[in-house]
């Protein structure tokens, strides 16, 4: 005999509590990955040099895909981000940190003193970003 054949009900309840279980992990993991990795028109990609604002780009205006050449250095924004696509610098260090696609992500050209910021376009209280 099986298990559960007398007790058909409890067989059901079982699979109805494992399928709202499901649920609400998937709604609590949605509710962690949405905030990071959506994008929206909320973000703005910045470039200093030296700790002065060179430009700015807002990604609702960036449709097509853009690519930009500041000094000697190509700057790609795209879906999946913005990037330095090359550079002329000795390490190149700027180029290896591969896409920005997040609030707070950052990228530097030590060498030249550029950084390529992605920051919120919204005001926010948060002093710092923690990974």
């Amino acid at each position: 005999m099986k298990s559960g054949e007398n007790f058909p009900h409890l067989r059901r309840k079982s699979l109805l509590g494992d399928v709202l279980c499901a649920a609400a992990v998937l709604a609590v993991a949605l509710c962690f990955w949405l905030p990071r990795n959506g994008r929206g028109d909320l973000l703005t990609a910045e470039l200093t040099c030296n700790g002065q604002v060179l430009q700015q780009w807002h990604f609702s205006r960036l449709d097509p895909p853009e690519t930009v050449v500041w000094e000697d250095k190509t700057i790609e924004f795209s879906a999946k981000g913005v990037r330095f696509s090359s550079s002329q610098c000795p390490d190149l260090s700027c180029v290896h940190t591969g896409w920005l696609s997040r609030n707070g992500d950052v990228s530097v050209c030590i060498p030249y003193g550029v950084v390529l910021t992605l920051h919120s376009a919204e005001e926010s209280s948060t002093d710092a970003t923690a990974r």
